[in-house]
């Protein structure tokens, strides 16, 4: 096998991961919202949080004059932002009140999960952007990786507004 040649794409260049998608843009978004699906599943809250995450993000793009495919992109991305939670204690997730050190540790693995969750699926640096960036702060102090203002991609810091928004005005 070590010296068999590299597969070669032939449905369309690989993306930045290397692997070819043999998916059109459309199948991949179906795909991606069954994959979305997955979490629904499991916990009717999350699946309502993501619904509105992802329409409050959909509306927030096309106020903002975005094309249609780019307010998809965006309603898809919220639908995911949560997806590594996947991997999670569903006990973890429910708790109500103060986490401990090592249940706030736990939780913040979610994003780069939910990263690699998405980027096995498609090559949109947007989508796996929201999932993995979607809890970092302007101010530097958010997680996984720490970054700040111009350094979050655009549509992570959307997702992070939608997300705050929505988790302060649920009932």
């Amino acid at each position: 096998m070590q010296n068999e040649p590299p597969l070669k794409c032939r449905v369309k260049p690989p993306g930045p991961n290397g692997f070819c998608n043999p998916f059109s843009t459309r199948v991949s978004r179906l795909f991606n919202l069954e994959l979305a699906s997955l979490l629904d599943a499991r916990d009717e809250l999350t699946r309502l949080h993501s619904d509105a995450v992802g329409d409050l993000l959909g509306a927030m793009l096309e106020t903002l004059g975005a094309s249609q495919d780019e307010v998809e992109k965006g309603i898809l991305g919220g639908r995911l932002h949560d997806i590594g939670k996947l991997a999670l204690r569903v006990d973890l997730l429910e708790k109500r009140g103060v986490l401990s050190a090592a249940e706030r540790t736990g939780l913040q693995l979610h994003p780069p999960i939910g990263a690699r969750i998405v980027r096995a699926v498609t090559d949109d640096d947007d989508l796996v952007g929201i999932a993995l960036h979607h809890h970092e702060r302007f101010d530097g102090l958010g997680y996984p990786a720490g970054l700040k203002r111009q350094g979050i991609p655009l549509l992570a810091r959307m997702a992070a507004v939608a997300d705050t928004f929505h988790a302060l005005t649920e009932d």
